[in-house]
């Protein structure tokens, strides 16, 4: 016998403290996975009423806000129940998650799958520059008028690329991550975090430079010993 839908409360929220919290640091994959939710969500209702569908654009709305996620300014605009356009607006809306929905997934994918095929052996050289840019980075970051949970986040992935650095062969992962951040904003705050998009090009410069580097030395191969030349047998016999 088929579970029975359950009836909605008034105050019952759309996603849980669970899977808020389990949201990743990545904005775009934050929305991928929250959207997932939603639609996890969706398949407890009986039916999408209007409580329903106010609830899940406050919800998207809350989200795109909280993680300063760069979007067109018509998803941010409350959506009023007692509008004649109301049903209009909404699919609207739907349209435009769904569309970034889509566009994340496929970006995520990308970037894990590049990040995944690659991996980097740092020399000592190129891990202290490296090193030299996160540090300034946390200054920059430390001094910049942004908001304190974005501050939050781009520490937490300039420390998880400071480790991955350390490591016996680096992924590119985390400075993916870090770049994704950081361009993930408009206005006063991408103009404040301007001089560590410019670092974390110079980083990228770094690890363009390990990777040819590696690259060329994976085409030369192995060097080879040449064999000591054999000793002339008629040189033994001449005792001269």
């Amino acid at each position: 016998m088929p579970e029975a839908k359950k009836s909605r409360r008034p105050f019952d929220p759309l996603i849980s403290d669970d899977v808020l919290d389990s949201l990743p640091d990545d904005p775009e994959a934050a929305l991928v996975a929250l959207v997932n939710a939603v639609n996890d969500s969706a398949s407890n209702w009986a039916e999408f009423n209007w409580d329903w569908r106010s609830e899940f654009v406050t919800t998207l709305q809350g989200f795109l806000n909280e993680y300063d996620i760069e979007v067109p300014k018509s998803l941010l605009r409350p959506i009023s129940i007692d509008s004649d356009s109301y049903s209009q607006e909404f699919d609207n809306f739907k349209i435009e998650i769904s569309r970034l929905y889509s566009q994340f997934r496929f970006r995520t994918a990308r970037l894990n799958s590049e990040s995944s095929s690659v991996s980097l052996k740092l020399g000592k050289d190129y891990r202290t520059e490296i090193h030299e840019y996160i540090e300034k980075i946390r200054e920059i970051v430390r001094v910049t008028d942004i908001p304190i949970d974005k501050r939050d986040r781009i520490f937490k992935q300039v420390s998880k690329l400071s480790l991955e650095v350390d490591r016996d062969r680096s992924n590119p992962q985390a400075l993916l991550a870090l770049i994704v951040e950081v361009s993930g904003t408009s206005g006063k705050v991408a103009e404040n975090l301007e001089p560590v998009a410019d670092l974390a090009d110079k980083i990228v410069t770094v690890l363009g430079k390990a990777k040819a580097e590696s690259l060329q030395k994976l085409l030369e191969g192995p060097r080879k010993m040449l064999p000591p030349p054999e000793k002339d047998e008629l040189d033994d016999e001449i005792p001269f």
